[in-house]
């Protein structure tokens, strides 16, 4: 989190991601699995120029694009929540085969982009049960790069909920999710809570850890009792509840709803926060301690996140 390059070469902000992705040309797939990131100048996850499948499951992102700790715009940052492959425009250097990214179960939202950008990959891609939501253009981006730069990837159950749903998405593989199912229109209703003014705050995104290294349980866009999107996907061989899967990244199971990934467990040495030094834009030293504790006590004290 809080990455940001002000004199990069390409620009302010081009070259601060929160991971990034690129450069594998063999072995096992990568996998990033129960990973936050956020108020970083560029993209959050970025998968360019990578040559082995990637998968990200169970991953939250928010707030790309800005300069951190601001919702000021890095003025060459590209402020996607997930990028997901690309090889430029034309296409240049890409394997062959060209490798398959997985996105499942992961949320984006308050990004400068899209949440999801399948950014020119010339090849599919599988997007699964995700949540997008106020990103301020597209929640999902499916551009591609095949016959004109139409839409590409494999899209199913996943949901989108304020701003626009989708861009570039002629020719995408999508269906079943909450933007094309017949007569389904989602209302905060369907969610125990909307308020992104409370994600960095108690009970948000920034919670510690579960003792088994899993992300902590939150309210935010997790499907309501009585949620519409209950028992509406269609199985895509990841765990679920019910008769069905549930849309999006969260699988209800009573008054909370907590998605469970095959193989999602971390161990707690995995994913212990070091002590660490935070310091403002200026130079100055705020604090040290919890890398978690210490920005979630900075940001609610400093900055307001707004609704949108």
């Amino acid at each position: 989190h809080h990455n940001f390059d002000p004199i990069s070469s390409k620009g302010e902000g081009q070259n601060a991601d929160g991971f990034g992705l690129h450069y594998q040309k063999s072995g096992p797939s990568t996998v990033y699995r129960g990973c936050r990131a956020w108020w970083n100048s560029d993209d959050g996850f970025d998968c360019i120029s990578q040559g082995v499948a990637v998968v990200l499951d169970n991953c939250w992102m928010a707030l790309s694009g800005y300069k951190p700790g601001t919702f000021v715009a890095a003025a060459s940052g590209n402020g996607n929540g997930f990028k997901v492959g690309g090889w430029g425009n034309p296409p240049d250097g890409q394997p062959n085969p060209m490798p398959v990214h997985t996105v499942q179960n992961c949320m984006g939202f308050l990004n400068k982009a899209a949440g999801f950008y399948h950014n020119h990959q010339p090849g599919n891609g599988f997007y699964y049960n995700n949540t997008s939501f106020n990103n301020r253009s597209a929640n999902y981006n499916m551009l591609g790069y095949k016959s004109g730069d139409v839409g590409m990837g494999t899209w199913r159950n996943n949901v989108s909920f304020g701003g626009t749903a989708t861009s570039n998405a002629n020719g995408a593989d999508a269906v079943n999710n909450s933007w094309n199912i017949s007569g389904l229109t989602l209302t905060a209703a369907d969610f125990l809570s909307v308020d992104t003014a409370g994600m960095f705050g108690p009970g948000g995104i920034l919670g510690p850890r579960k003792a088994d290294g899993s992300l902590p349980d939150i309210k935010l866009m997790r499907p309501s009792p009585n949620s519409k999107l209950i028992d509406k996907g269609v199985d895509v061989k990841l765990a679920f509840k019910g008769s069905a899967p549930d849309l999006g990244a969260f699988e209800f199971e009573g008054t909370t709803a907590i998605r469970i990934s095959p193989a999602s467990a971390v161990s707690k040495s995995a994913i212990a926060m070091p002590e660490a030094l935070i310091f403002d834009l200026a130079g100055r030293r705020l604090g040290q301690g919890s890398a978690d504790g210490l920005f979630r006590q900075v940001v609610t004290k400093a900055i307001p996140i707004p609704s949108r």
